[in-house]
């Protein structure tokens, strides 16, 4: 693969079982091939797996290089059982604020791709999964061609014209280049910037701003109605939870009025606990899932 390359990429190889081994640091094409040679399969290894470890370990060794777009990349089977680091969310967000996309690659046909995925998602990585060795190359192709021409895809934020796409990235040239994307026929449901205490539907100042740009979106488009869903976490019975979901709804359906929105044009529903955006597995999560989604639609 970096033989094949124009360009000189500087590599760090890890390899990990239930303890992390760095194999080594090159930009050298012989040499990268001599340090993946050095080991044959797993052999000197066991069947731990610390996945945490070795991300942590990669992740903090990249340094705050400018000129260059790190990147790196997991090959594991997904199954996490040996890290002395147990906390992925914050390896992830080591990730993210250093801008450190990681590639999760799942091997083999009993993989965790639901890990793989995940980390990968939330890095703005990408996942692939390979069943064979053949599969590798091209796999490695497509990871160059990535590396060397990087894009970044965004929604137009704070709009709520979720119709447009805009992109940026750069051409053969090496020029920054930047363009835009209009779609349509697309169903858009839409995150609020709006959370809420724990058993509460009141709505904290700081988040009017929020509702203030909806409102005025919803002036500026009169052909267009919405769909408020209230959402909860998991504490509390599925019935009561049904009912906050819809006064949290409806709390947010009244400000709208308050701010000179027809009240026809507002339907309210709620969710309570059944479509969770993430794992109400802490206090943290718990909180991103007390939220408001909108859907917009034609009149």
């Amino acid at each position: 693969m970096f033989k094949q390359e124009k360009i000189k990429h500087r590599a760090r190889v890890y390899k990990f079982d239930s303890e992390v081994s760095f194999e080594g640091n090159t930009s050298n094409t012989d040499s990268i091939e001599s340090i993946v040679k050095r080991r044959v399969g797993m052999e000197g290894f066991g069947g731990a797996t610390s996945i945490y470890d070795a991300l942590d370990m990669a992740i903090t060794s990249v340094n705050s290089d400018t000129a260059s777009q790190p990147l790196i990349i997991l090959f594991s089977d997904g199954y996490e059982n040996s890290s002395k680091n147990n906390n992925i969310n914050d390896i992830v967000q080591k990730a993210k604020n250093k801008k450190i996309p990681i590639f999760t690659v799942a091997f083999g046909e009993n993989s965790d791709r639901t890990l793989l995925r995940a980390i990968a998602d939330e890095t703005n990585g990408i996942f692939w999964e390979t069943y064979n060795r053949e599969e590798f190359k091209f796999l490695f192709q497509n990871e160059l061609f990535l590396l060397n021409h990087y894009y970044e895809l965004r929604f137009v934020p704070c709009s709520f014209d979720f119709q447009k796409l805009i992109f940026s990235g750069f051409n053969e040239s090496g020029d920054k280049v930047y363009g835009e994307k209009t779609l349509t026929g697309l169903k858009e449901v839409i995150s609020l910037n709006i959370n809420f205490d724990f058993d509460k539907a009141y709505i904290y100042p700081k988040y009017y701003d929020e509702i203030d740009k909806v409102a005025s979106y919803l002036k500026k488009n009169a052909q267009l109605n919405i769909i408020i869903y209230g959402h909860t976490d998991n504490e509390g019975t599925v019935q009561y939870n049904q009912q906050l979901s819809l006064k949290r709804a409806e709390t947010v359906s009244e400000a709208l009025v308050n701010r000179g929105i027809v009240k026809e044009r507002i339907k309210v529903l709620g969710k309570g606990e059944a479509e969770p955006y993430v794992s109400n597995d802490s206090e943290t999560n718990r909180y991103r899932n007390r939220r408001i989604e909108i859907e917009i639609v034609n009149r």
